[in-house]
């Protein structure tokens, strides 16, 4: 990317796309991001939330928040971070993520999908690399135990899809999982990831 054109599209992203999300996509009622904007770029509150976009927020946030492109992108990384963790897990679990949940913030889906486990890697390797807290740091480890104990298939290293596993296999899952081993040995400098 030359540089004229990466000043471009960072100038966008802190000027404009940032400061929209912030403005339009944090639910300051229910909490987290909302999916998606209306045609109308209103934000659509009545929408089912996928988690994977809370992980999203919280990687382009705290991603923004390490490059200081936009001052208030550490406590948006944070507090949507908290709202994953307090809303977004499967009844009584302290680790992996559910799947959706409703526009009030309340899991409607509790499947444990490998995509989303992935996300919540890459989320969490962010916000790490961000700030490099001690207790993000055991929340990766935590999540890398939950998911070598229900999600790593024995025989090949790959994931399986998810808890409950299903069919067919897909390949995004894998994909995203590499993404976020990347993220985490670029944030914690640990050779194991």
């Amino acid at each position: 990317m030359t540089a004229p054109v990466r000043q471009t599209a960072l100038a966008w992203l802190r000027d404009d796309a940032l400061p929209l999300w912030h403005r339009l996509g944090w639910d300051a009622k229910s909490g987290g991001f909302v999916e998606r904007l209306t045609a109308d770029g209103l934000p659509d509150l009545e929408a089912p939330r996928r988690v994977r976009v809370q992980m999203r927020q919280i990687y382009v946030y705290a991603s923004a928040a390490h490059e200081r492109l936009y001052g208030p992108a550490e406590k948006l990384a944070l507090d949507t971070l908290d709202f994953l963790l307090t809303r977004c897990r499967p009844k009584g679990a302290t680790a992996g993520f559910a799947h959706l949940t409703d526009s009030r913030g309340q899991v409607t889906d509790a499947k444990i999908d490998a995509y989303d486990q992935a996300f919540a890697l890459l989320a969490l390797a962010a916000v790490y690399r961000m700030n490099g807290d001690v207790q993000v740091r055991a929340l990766i480890d935590a999540e890398l135990s939950f998911i070598d104990a229900q999600i790593a298939e024995t025989a090949t290293g790959l994931w399986l899809e998810g808890v409950p596993t299903s069919l067919p296999r897909r390949q995004n899952p894998q994909m995203h999982a590499f993404e976020a081993f990347l993220a985490l040995y670029e944030a914690t400098d640990d050779a194991d990831y």
